[in-house]
């Protein structure tokens, strides 16, 4: 699986998140990179595969949270940000 430039730009807009030419590039590098590394890792012969199923099965699990708040705390919170871009909150760069 190759992840595109379009992806890329898709998940920058459904994280709400501006890149740069130069940004969605290197995302595109990085994704590809972990893309291949996992199917490289799907490909790999493991032996012993039932037992390290059934040890997997008896590891405890967390129960999952919901974290999201309510839409009326959510709106109250954006209507606070002190810069918006159309449906983004504008942050000022944290890494150059």
């Amino acid at each position: 699986m190759k992840i595109s430039s379009k992806d890329i730009n898709r998940i920058a807009q459904l994280a709400r998140v501006e890149l740069s030419k130069n940004d969605s590039k290197k995302y595109n590098d990085d994704l590809n990179s972990i893309v291949s590394f996992v199917d490289d890792l799907t490909r790999a012969k493991v032996s012993h595969n039932e037992e390290k199923r059934a040890l997997i099965r008896h590891l405890p699990a967390r129960e999952d949270k919901h974290f999201l708040k309510p839409i009326h705390e959510r709106e109250s919170i954006i209507g606070q940000f002190p810069s918006k871009k159309g449906m983004s909150l504008v942050v000022p760069a944290v890494f150059k």
